[in-house]
């Protein structure tokens, strides 16, 4: 049964828009909440709209993004903070963790290349980062049982992978991590939005994203992000850097005037300690328009969408002789890679055709959303082998 949608998608009434796992699609709606958010600045700026009218409508809708963020990856509301973004996300969670000289961190080989920066630059804190290296795009969990250890700190993955879509065991590699008293780390940009997540359930201890994909707020240059925390973990850590919400401040008495130091600081409690970037109030209005509307199809409608999209897309692929760069069991994939000798003229050549999909590691990513259907996959198949059949 296909969604139907409660909202307008207009790029994907002129595209087959498979490109997701880049830059989402945004509902109508939530483009006239960025034009009205907009025209409200304006009215403000040349003194037609008081402030505080202008700042009290928003400011709620911005704040509400928390809890509809929390709703959507499966976790409580006092567990998630505002970030800049997914990048400044991960290296909030990174630097809140203890790491001891010998200790190490361990990833693959497929994680999206700042993932693997940020995995590498904990050598400067002793940390050995140890990298496993894939098969044909997978690594499976008996992989990771080899490389975590008693002196493993941070187990670190996104999820799905960036390129061809791979799903990790997010419930497994919390308990091999755990066991061994290590964090499970996940960069989630690519992945919330699209699978039913549920992180408590799983036993991560920290995700970040980033809103201009899958929880559809883009565009690139307009967004934010969010970092869940897990409550029992980020309680008995301290933050790396430090903003206005990590401390509480009270008012001394001031003499003669010249007291510059007029502030009694008290560290705070709570996940708002980790926010330095609270404010990008336009990010936050157009995400939280496009969470209400995802969560109004339900996580477990959306995520099959996407799989019965993805698997068409899959079998139809493979049936007319293309190699994949994703693995073909349909639980371990969520978006695809198609391998071919010249991704990036492909890509061009389909965006002609009115098909929208990225080049990624020598194939093409297609990643289609919940605003797919099943019957663009056979029109996609059709322009592919039109521009590149397969080899």
């Amino acid at each position: 049964m296909v969604i139907k949608l409660n909202d307008e998608f207009p790029l994907c009434k002129k595209y087959i828009y498979f490109d997701c796992a880049a830059q989402g699609a945004m509902p109508l709606s939530t483009i006239n909440s960025i034009e009205k958010y907009e025209l409200d600045l304006k009215s403000l700026y040349i003194g037609e709209t008081p402030w505080g009218e202008v700042h009290g409508k928003w400011s709620e809708l911005r704040m509400n993004s928390k809890n509809l963020f929390a709703e959507l990856i499966g976790c409580g509301q006092d567990e998630v903070a505002f970030v800049s973004n997914a990048t400044n996300g991960l290296n909030t969670a990174f630097g809140m963790i203890p790491i001891k000289r010998g200790q190490n961190v361990v990833t693959t080989d497929m994680e999206f290349p700042m993932c693997n920066m940020l995995v590498n630059n904990q050598r400067r804190r002793g940390a050995e980062p140890r990298f496993i290296k894939n098969r044909n795009g997978v690594v499976e969990l008996d992989d990771f049982e080899k490389a975590v250890d008693d002196k493993t700190v941070i187990v670190m993955v996104d999820n799905p992978t960036w390129f061809n879509g791979y799903l990790h065991d997010l419930k497994a590699l919390s308990e091999l991590a755990h066991s061994h008293g290590a964090k499970l780390i996940i960069d989630a940009t690519q992945g919330v939005g699209s699978i039913d997540w549920e992180a408590k359930k799983w036993g991560v201890d920290f995700a970040a994203t980033s809103t201009y994909k899958w929880v559809m707020g883009g565009p690139y240059a307009q967004s934010a992000g969010f970092l869940y925390a897990r409550k029992e973990v980020s309680d008995e850590l301290q933050p790396p850097i430090i903003g206005a919400s990590a401390f509480e401040a009270v008012a001394q008495p001031v003499k003669n005037g010249l007291n510059y130091f007029t502030y009694k600081i008290k560290p705070k409690k709570g996940i708002n300690r980790f926010e330095v970037f609270n404010r990008f109030e336009v990010a936050y209005i157009a995400v939280e328009n496009s969470m209400k509307l995802l969560l109004s199809h339900g996580k477990k409608a959306v995520e099959k969408q996407v799989k019965d999209v993805d698997n068409a897309l899959y079998d139809l692929a493979v049936n007319a002789g293309y190699k994949m760069g994703s693995p073909n069991d349909d639980s371990k994939r969520m978006f695809l890679n198609i391998k071919l000798k010249d991704p990036e003229k492909v890509v061009s050549q389909l965006a002609k055709q009115g098909c929208i999909v990225s080049n990624r590691v020598g194939g093409l990513r297609i990643s289609p959303h919940f605003y797919n259907t099943v019957n663009e996959v056979e029109t996609f198949i059709t322009a592919l082998m039109k521009v590149s059949p397969p080899s």
